[in-house]
């Protein structure tokens, strides 16, 4: 059984899978043949160059904290000690300065206070989420769209008609018709994978002014057909059998149903629920066959990069200024530090799993 993004975790944590153990998934696949390349990258953000140095570092901060009476004037935070202040540096700067000349007559109110102070600024709009407060933000990276209907509602009602131009719903209509033509079952090659008469069957009717696509016959080279037949597939609306040559694949009752009903608009929103919190898109989407943790963050916030795009793209943008746009709401993000063409990344991510 497929174990979503947001499912609890099978080891018994109590958190959701996307949280806990498939981060340490992820995590192992970019280690592979890169094993130092976190640990250089943290080195990095503290400015050591070994792990020596690093403890040497702490060591020092540690006397720095023993040996100083600070009184009213907090310490330094480790990354002030070590001239490298971060965006948590200023955010306990703040609550310093707030707290500066209040005498509190107990802990308790002094903790009153703080909450109090913590959730106005939680819930206040800001600028860089465009509007969306903290709080709002936080739940949308971590909940289900069905518990966030206060911050994002899908529209329900969407109809045929206004979905017919998506370029998955076209793909999967016109794959389903081949169901149809041929009594509900496809032949498959022993990798599972749809026959290469099919696959250029596909892509002749969809690119057929492009030489190139028009004659593409591995469903491994097409992108649109592979994540129809993911789709398909996953939402368990066709089963599959294969051996050492060849293979079938066959509509089940509810493939058939969804293929008569024609209610496309319903599939529409199946999918979408799918793509944010089902689809692995670290699985998905791959870079010199790397698998990047950042495809897993993009994911999380795939629905603030939805109301991005519902803001900022009903005309015309350059992807510069979408990228901008994402990096201040998250400015720690930035999967290629040593990229000379950091957002290459982002037409990719949108073409592939908003656009399509």
């Amino acid at each position: 059984m497929k174990i979503g993004r947001n499912d609890p975790c099978p080891c018994g944590s109590g958190k959701k899978y996307k949280q806990c153990c498939l981060k340490g998934e992820n995590i192992s696949n970019i280690t592979g043949p890169q094993s130092g390349a976190l640990v250089d990258d943290f080195l990095e953000s503290v400015g050591a160059s070994s792990l020596d140095e690093y403890d040497e570092k702490m060591q020092g901060y540690e006397k720095y904290i023993e040996q100083n009476s600070f009184g009213t004037n907090p310490p330094k935070s480790l990354m002030e000690y070590l001239g490298r202040p971060n965006l948590a540096t200023k955010s306990i700067n703040d609550m310093h300065q707030i707290l500066d000349g209040h005498d509190f007559s107990s802990p308790a109110e002094e903790e009153f206070f703080m909450n109090n102070y913590t959730t106005q600024r939680n819930n206040r709009g800001i600028k860089d989420f465009l509007g969306i407060s903290p709080l709002q933000m936080m739940r949308i990276t971590e909940d289900e769209i069905e518990d966030i209907e206060d911050v994002v509602r899908l529209n329900e009602n969407i109809t045929n008609k206004e979905i017919a131009s998506v370029p998955i719903i076209q793909f999967l209509e016109y794959l389903l018709s081949l169901y149809a033509a041929n009594n509900y079952t496809l032949e498959l090659t022993a990798k599972g994978n749809y026959r290469p008469s099919l696959v250029k069957q596909f892509h002749k009717h969809f690119f057929s002014d492009d030489p190139y696509l028009c004659n593409i016959d591995r469903e491994d080279y097409s992108k649109g057909l592979s994540i129809a037949h993911t789709i398909l597939l996953d939402l368990e609306y066709i089963v599959e059998r294969t051996n050492s040559s060849s293979g079938k694949s066959r509509l089940n009752d509810d493939g058939i149903a969804l293929l008569t009903e024609n209610n496309l608009s319903a599939l529409y929103l199946e999918i979408l629920g799918y793509f944010l919190y089902d689809l692995d898109w670290v699985e998905q989407i791959r870079i010199d066959e790397i698998r990047f943790e950042a495809f897993s963050f993009i994911q999380d916030s795939a629905v603030f990069s939805l109301f991005l795009l519902k803001k900022l793209a009903a005309k015309f943008i350059t992807e510069e200024t979408l990228y901008a746009a994402f990096t201040k709401a998250f400015p720690d993000f930035d999967p290629f530090l040593d990229s000379e063409e950091p957002i290459a990344l982002f037409p990719m991510i949108y073409d592939v799993l908003f656009i399509h």
